[in-house]
């Protein structure tokens, strides 16, 4: 078997689960934290869960270690096993923008003897000010630098313009309701919080070679406000979280070819922490068990003095 095709679809696992997790990818030194989303959604709420009227709280500044392991059950995927570990730090608020590092180490076994290490380095920022996004990836394979991303993405009043100058110079238009990382996580509890059963966004977050946008689809379950997690991390108590599974479809697919590329199931809490996250895809599966926490201080902020660029549609 070609130790390549799984690879490939466990790196992109990897960014995949960074975006649920709240945000993508920038080089700890590359990006200003003087530097700063959008806010702007659609979502269907066909069903319609309590609105709970309490304020929610704001994405916390966090650092969180996630456990990754082979999920057990269907492995199509010629992998023996695979284990690894995530290390995820956001930092900001929605008055300074947001920044976030990570790093994402792991070793895979294939069913053939064949084992190799891949370390996913990444960082990105957003700006709330001039709604722009800058990202940066490093994917090194066996210690040896494979592949590297780095773009800068803005929204404008008609479209969403990204600038990549790696792995190549390439400029790309999208929509502009396209939501940012951390704009989607944002847009994601907001909806959650209004009662909303069902969420859809198109979201870009720099994944793999910078160029893929994805049509995204959820389900939220109904909101709890305790549970195992809250038990062991104090940090969690009393918030409140939804179960929420998220369909990826790639967009430009054929309408035939329309089922998701994978999806991913988590509980999510109302200040952007992730506790288990579990991947699906066809053939075999990704756990991430959250195995460390702790919430970083943050400077006071009011939204409300946030001078946002007007959109197309006035808000802001």
């Amino acid at each position: 078997m070609d130790i390549e095709m799984p690879f490939a679809r466990i790196l992109h696992s990897v960014m995949v689960l960074v975006a649920a997790l709240g945000v993508n990818v920038a080089d700890v030194g590359l990006l200003s934290a003087q530097d700063k989303p959008t806010e702007t959604t659609r979502f269907s709420s066909e069903m319609v869960q309590i609105k709970d009227d309490r304020p929610r709280k704001p994405l916390a500044s966090f650092r969180a270690v996630y456990d990754i392991n082979l999920a057990p059950g269907a492995n199509k995927a010629g992998l023996s096993a695979l284990d690894g570990r995530m290390v995820y730090e956001l930092n900001g608020s929605v008055c300074d923008g947001f920044a976030l590092t990570h790093r994402f180490v792991t070793r895979v076994d294939l069913s053939e003897g064949q084992t190799s290490l891949t370390d996913l380095r990444s960082a990105s920022f957003e700006n709330p000010v001039d709604r722009s996004f800058q990202f940066i990836t490093r994917t090194l394979i066996d210690q040896e630098l494979s592949q590297t991303s780095r773009g800068l993405a803005v929204h404008d009043k008609e479209f969403t313009y990204v600038a990549l100058s790696e792995p190549e110079e390439d400029t790309l238009e999208l929509p502009k309701d396209v939501l940012y990382p951390v704009e989607f996580t944002d847009a994601l509890l907001k909806a959650a919080v209004a009662g909303n059963r069902f969420f859809e966004a198109t979201i870009y977050d720099g994944t793999d070679t910078g160029d893929l946008v994805f049509e995204i689809t959820a389900v939220i379950g109904v909101a709890k406000s305790s549970g195992e997690l809250s038990n062991i991390y104090k940090e969690l108590d009393g918030l409140r979280h939804w179960p929420v599974t998220i369909a990826y479809f790639e967009t430009g697919k054929d309408e035939d070819d329309m089922a998701p590329i994978y999806e991913i199931s988590m509980e999510l809490y109302e200040n952007g922490v992730s506790g288990e996250v579990k991947i699906d895809y066809p053939d075999f599966s990704l756990v991430g068990t959250l195995s460390e926490l702790k919430i970083l201080s943050t400077s006071s902020c009011d939204p409300n003095d946030v001078k946002r660029t007007p959109n197309s549609n006035g808000n802001g």
